[in-house]
């Protein structure tokens, strides 16, 4: 923190001095001199704000924090109309993880010298720490208006737009950061992920592939490489760019365990083994032991090895909630609650003021690894059709409606106080990402994020004419691929086989009020259905979005468009049933399943698990 002369009049030169020589003995080290400089001067000058800003630096220096913070407060009291001082003081705060009360005064800061740049970018930064993310977003923006040419400024807003906010808003602020310096590598690596977010799979291919060429001993840039090859759908390019990352960085279970995915049951023994010994090391941190659990786990499933498969599963799933913490089904059900009271049949009998009735939007929805991405692929392999992908753009305007009221009247509370026209921005942005991609020629647009079930309130708000497919799947089989996967940290819900059933169960209970409540048509589709008679289904599918048939949709599996979905390698291939039933390996491990659901082994077939399904 720096401690800058005060000036207090024409009588503090020597004063002023006095603190120069102080600041010269800090600058060489000499603390014990400078303290007992700083001691006489407390004594001889103890209402002048500089000797307290200096003696808090000192204070820092020395890791007395609770004292360099009394000497910033009693600066801040003997000059509260000075922005530099209430910034200093917000800094030390926000330092030591006091953050409420350093906003505060970084507010203070701004609203009295509203062009102070650095003090924007430290708010937004804090602001980050306190998960006030909106917030953070407009004073990092601020910030960056202030002072384009600083690449901090300019950096925490690429990260915060990249983490929090719409890929196309992060991707020129990264690219200005790239072309400052092409060998950043975090620039590099989030110019490439936004292009792959934002469905430019070939551009984020050849953004890390100029990276391993300018950063050859990057092996960081080398896993991105072979991500983006696997979305991209070339297997053989993937796993020589994990080869490579591997080879730069023996033993990283990160690149190992993605190397396993993509081999599965040709992985070479050598590699098993290794993965192996590296989860018998108890130093292992919990986010290596998952990743590589859940690896070893789909090379035994793929060797038809399944006990030691759903061994490797228990471990993975035990580390991950042991980082993400115990799953909560309650608050799912209350999430549940809340939208089911939030969307009433009342709510959409006269429309939103600012809704678009364009009949081109299609939203697939239902549990993960319950035949979403088949569904997609089909559709999106007819010449009318375009295949968006899984847009994250549903989830994150209901986030940002969220912020727009106090948090007793949040997303989804608020759903019936929205005034008109505030829906208006939202809709621009999901068209927009809907369309980033689509020909001219196409019709109907595809969304298959599965988790939009929860959103199908807001969809009928924005797209009053759009129509919805509802995959439906042997919960038994939906439990266990989703217990074997690699989700993200924010859906603990996965990693437990019990609470896997409740998130089964309150879907289905949250679509079923979807279905008597939402005037958008909603067809339900049984995976085990769709392999059974695939062209009677495909027929059915393309019929429901308001199509003629068109042949071009059972050569699904010879698309080439890129796919970012666990099922990237299965829609590759014609349709097959292997996996129908697949949970007749594990049923020995299902009992929590089985309980939550209220059926067993014996059950011939549950495409509809739960008490929602009896009308009960």
């Amino acid at each position: 923190m720096a401690a800058p002369v005060d000036r207090v009049g024409p009588a503090s030169a020597a004063l002023q001095a006095q603190l120069r020589d102080v600041v010269a003995l800090l600058q060489r080290g000499d603390l014990a001199a400078s303290g007992r400089r700083l001691d006489r001067l407390l004594a001889e000058a103890h209402a002048a704000p500089a000797v307290h800003q200096l003696a808090a630096q000192w204070a820092s220096r020395n890791g007395l924090h609770d004292r360099a913070l009394r000497h910033m407060e009693e600066a801040c009291r003997l000059a509260p109309e000075r922005p530099d001082i209430h910034f200093q003081l917000a800094c030390l705060q926000a330092h030591h993880g006091h953050l409420e009360p350093a906003l505060d005064h970084f507010r203070i800061a701004t609203a009295r010298r509203p062009g102070f740049a650095d003090a924007w970018r430290h708010f937004g930064a804090t602001l980050l720490r306190a998960r006030r993310d909106e917030e953070a977003r407009a004073a990092l923006r601020r910030a960056h208006a202030l002072a384009p040419g600083d690449n901090a400024a300019l950096r925490a807003l690429a990260d915060v737009e990249f983490r929090t906010g719409w890929p196309a808003d992060a991707l020129p602020l990264w690219q200005g950061l790239l072309e400052r310096r092409p060998d950043d590598i975090q620039a590099r690596l989030r110019v490439g992920e936004s292009f792959s977010r934002l469905g430019f799979q070939d551009r984020a291919v050849a953004c890390f592939r100029e990276g391993t060429a300018l950063l050859p001993q990057s092996d960081a840039m080398w896993l991105a490489l072979a991500q983006a090859e696997e979305d991209a759908g070339d297997r053989d390019a993937a796993r020589e760019a994990y080869e490579r990352a591997l080879a730069l960085h023996p033993d990283w279970p990160f690149a190992m365990a993605c190397l396993l995915g993509v081999l599965r049951g040709d992985a070479p023994d050598a590699l098993v083994d290794r993965a192996s010994v590296l989860l018998g090391d108890e130093g292992l941190a919990d986010d290596d032991r998952a990743l590589l659990g859940y690896a070893l786990g789909k090379v035994h499933d793929a060797r038809a090895a399944y006990p030691q498969a759903m061994r490797h599963w228990h471990d993975a799933n035990a580390a991950r909630r042991r980082v993400a913490g115990e799953p909560e089904p309650a608050a799912l059900g209350q999430r549940v609650d809340d939208i089911i009271a939030a969307f009433p049949r009342a709510l959409f009998a006269s429309g939103a003021a600012s809704a678009l009735h364009d009949d081109r939007f299609v939203f697939i929805v239902g549990m993960p690894r319950s035949g979403t991405t088949l569904t997609e692929q089909i559709l999106a392999s007819h010449p009318a059709i375009h295949g968006c992908g899984e847009l994250p753009d549903l989830a994150m305007v209901a986030r940002r409606l969220g912020t727009d009221f106090p948090a007793a009247m949040a997303w989804p509370r608020s759903a019936t106080l929205l005034a008109p026209g505030a829906l208006d921005e939202a809709i621009g942005r999901y068209v927009s990402a809907a369309t980033r991609h689509a020909p001219g020629t196409a019709s109907r647009l595809v969304d298959k994020e599965p988790l939009d079930f929860l959103h199908l309130g807001l969809v009928a708000l924005m797209f009053p004419r759009a129509r919805v497919i509802w995959c439906r799947r042997d919960p038994r089989d939906i439990a266990v691929s989703i217990y074997g996967e690699n989700f993200a940290l924010d859906e603990p819900l996965a990693t437990d086989l019990a609470a896997i059933g409740h998130y089964i169960d309150q879907q289905v209970r949250l679509m079923r009020h979807w279905q008597a409540t939402l005037p958008l048509p909603i067809l339900e589709c049984a995976y085990e259905d769709l392999v059974d008679a695939p062209e009677a289904q495909a027929r059915r599918l393309v019929a429901f979005v308001g199509l003629p048939w068109d042949p071009a949709c059972m050569d699904f599996h010879a698309s080439t468009r890129a796919i970012q979905s666990p099922s990237r390698w299965q829609v590759r291939q014609p349709v097959h049933a292997r996996s129908v039933g697949r949970w007749r390996r594990y049923a020995g491990a299902l009992g929590p399943l089985f309980e939550v659901l209220g059926i067993d082994a014996t059950t011939p077939q549950a495409r509809t698990p739960s008490r929602w399904d009896s009308g009960s």
